[in-house]
């Protein structure tokens, strides 16, 4: 590094820039450690900005085995990819609803996704996005997916 120049690491999206020459003494053992350490943070912060299908339907799955847990087993909800969440077919009432929803929102922060499911873009749908866990993941994708 000649004169003036100076390399830039960037620590994750919220974070300025560090330079390198601030914190340690370029090109030795330290620095090769320091720098797979901000690579690799800077691939989990990519990593926490996608989420799959298969992890969407997880976290509802999971959200629908706790919300179980509070309630007596003759009024059970099925766990299953397939299965209805709210409606007729379903034991689910609308307070039950609003507790399984805050449970997968807070899901979703965890991973960084900071979504509300029961806003008014799906309250105005024709079709309730809550009616089953395929149904649910699928708005839940879309509205994960918008920028």
């Amino acid at each position: 590094m000649g004169g003036s120049e100076s390399r830039r690491i960037v620590f994750g999206p919220a974070l300025e820039c560090l330079h390198f020459e601030d914190f340690i003494r370029p090109n030795s053992v330290w620095s090769a450690g320091i720098t797979a350490l901000l690579l690799l943070s800077q691939f989990t912060a990519v990593r926490d900005r996608f989420v799959t299908i298969t992890e969407i339907e997880g976290v509802v799955l999971d959200a629908v085995r706790n919300l179980n847990l509070a309630r007596p087993p003759d009024v059970q909800l099925e766990v299953s990819a397939e299965a209805p969440l709210f409606g007729v077919d379903s034991p689910l009432d609308s307070l039950g609803l609003v507790s399984l929803l805050i449970d997968i929102e807070e899901a979703l922060s965890d991973r960084g996704f900071q979504v509300t499911l029961s806003d008014a873009r799906a309250m105005s749908r024709s079709a309730s996005p809550f009616r089953s866990v395929p149904i649910l993941v699928q708005y839940i994708q879309s509205i994960v997916s918008v920028p």
